[in-house]
């Protein structure tokens, strides 16, 4: 069977098997279908603005010039899942080995991909043209272990890794939360206050707060959809008016609209058919789509093939149709082989003595 062959037959496999398991009931544990599917409608967003970015014509389109706006999505989508998570999980320690074991691998190989673009680039153009890498020993840690800006000055080599740093940082805050027992909510709620001080998200160590906000609001969300108490109100109220204190109005009503919605399915519960299996498919793959798009849509697809499809007077719809179509094969293979595995591994394969030493160094550092 050749390369390409194999290729197909896994994203076959694997999407026949998505499409034929069962769905999970609505709210079970608390989990909503609509979350995948905006999670896959966020990072196709995200793509299509990415394609176009070096295109500043197309980018004028309205639809295509809002795309960043996936990434508010993701954080606010993401919150909820990490409150789901920690009411199933008494642990800091486990919590944050499985979360970062979900996180860690796809993005080690996502920059496997990078560099074979950057090879790619450098034996048919002659040059890097697809970012800057890391030289120092330095460089090249903060670069694996997510230590790049905005935690420090050392540049991402991949345009999305930014919110990734983040995405690691509330883990290990929503970790140290489960240490303050029942005044879980107080902490959250000083978070949220926190974030209104004037540049806070910009100092050095505290600059997860810049995006706290965005991030607290799907904790929040999640716990007044639990328990609609003073508690959980006040936090809702707080982080959303630091959203609108501290973020543009587009940003702000995207993301108060995503909290507003799944708000409306946990407590209504829509049926399961208006949210089509395809379209969740593609939730469970957006993080792969996420990571490996740009290079594969913009620095492969759209800076090799793009010249020729802009020769045959190709609309660029449909030109950013078949683009986003092969950033979603090439994220579904990704998915088959790199990301579900490691959710496989961080839920069901971490040998106990691992468990254990992680949580004792966890402990330790409290």
């Amino acid at each position: 069977m050749s390369g390409a062959s194999l290729f197909i037959h896994l994203i076959l496999q694997d999407l026949t098997e998505q499409l034929e398991r069962p769905p999970k009931p609505v709210n079970f544990r608390g989990y909503l279908p609509v979350l995948d599917c905006l999670r896959g409608l966020a990072s196709l967003w995200v793509v299509l603005f990415h394609i176009n970015e070096m295109h500043p014509i197309i980018l004028n389109r309205v639809m295509v010039r809002y795309g960043w706006l996936g990434v508010p999505i993701f954080f606010v989508i993401s919150g909820y899942c990490i409150a789901l998570a920690l009411r199933r999980q008494q642990s800091a320690g486990v919590f944050l080995w499985r979360r970062l074991w979900r996180i860690y691998p796809p993005y080690l190989a996502s920059i496997v991909v990078v560099l074979l673009v950057v090879g790619l680039h450098l034996f048919t153009k002659g040059a890097n043209n697809v970012t800057i890498l890391p030289h120092s020993v330095g460089e090249i840690l903060a670069t694996l272990t997510l230590l790049t800006a905005p935690a420090t000055s050392v540049h991402t080599v991949n345009w999305v890794y930014w919110s990734l740093t983040y995405e690691v940082i509330f883990y290990f805050v929503t970790a140290i939360s489960l240490s303050f027992g029942r005044y879980r909510l107080a902490f959250f709620i000083f978070l949220g206050i926190a974030s209104f001080y004037p540049g806070i998200g910009k100092m050095p160590v505290l600059f997860f707060l810049g995006q706290w906000p965005l991030f607290g609001l799907g904790l929040a969300t999640w716990y007044f959809c639990e328990s609609q108490n003073k508690s959980t109100a006040l936090l809702l109220v707080i982080l959303v008016a630091a959203i609108f204190h501290e973020f543009s109005l587009s940003m702000a009503c995207t993301a108060t609209g995503i909290s507003l919605l799944i708000y409306l399915c946990y407590t209504f519960q829509p049926p399961d058919f208006l949210f089509p299996r395809p379209f969740r498919y593609l939730g469970d793959i957006s993080y792969s789509l996420y990571l490996t798009h740009v290079p594969i849509g913009c620095f492969v697809m759209d800076y090799y093939f793009n010249p020729v499809l802009m020769r045959t007077g190709m609309p660029s719809p449909l030109r950013d149709l078949i683009i986003i179509c092969v950033c979603i094969l090439f994220a579904a293979f990704f998915y088959t082989i790199i990301e579900r595995p490691a959710h496989r591994f961080a839920r069901n394969g971490v040998p106990a003595q691992i468990k254990y030493f992680f949580c004792q160094i966890f402990r330790k550092s409290q």
